[in-house]
């Protein structure tokens, strides 16, 4: 258990996940959902800007919540692969192979997710460290 000082009082968690990006507030959906007692710590306030490419690989629908896809932007289904800017191989699929959001509206509906699911959420703090009190 993980004791988080919020005085006047102490609060008891199982788990502390910190960062509510798309992995971080995924986990604490899936380990509220589970009964546990989960604590999500985020330094900025949601929405907030992201720069990131945004690109969910579909292997990740299986953990993310039915309506996900109401964020998706576009769908991919290939693109130029290379290195170093050299051009190698131009990969096309019948198939998606992964779908683009925009990270601030994304991570933010996530977190929202989480707390739905009895996740608390801390926004605007930062992680200082952790001390073992059990040995």
């Amino acid at each position: 258990m993980v004791c988080f000082i919020s005085f006047p009082s102490v609060r008891v968690y199982d788990v502390v996940v910190v960062g509510a990006g798309p992995a971080g507030a995924t986990a604490a959906r899936l380990l509220s959902r589970k009964g546990f007692k989960v604590l999500l710590i985020e330094k900025r306030r949601l929405p907030r800007p992201k720069l990131c490419a945004g690109a969910v690989s579909l292997r990740a629908d299986k953990y993310l919540p039915p309506d996900w896809e109401n964020a998706v932007l576009n769908t991919i289904y290939g693109g130029n692969l290379g290195w170093r800017g050299e051009r190698y191989v131009n990969a096309r699929s019948k198939e998606p192979v992964v779908k683009i959001v925009g990270r601030s509206d994304f991570d933010f509906y996530l977190t929202l997710k989480a707390e739905d699911e009895g996740a608390k959420v801390h926004q605007g703090e930062t992680f200082l460290n952790f001390r073992n009190l059990y040995g």
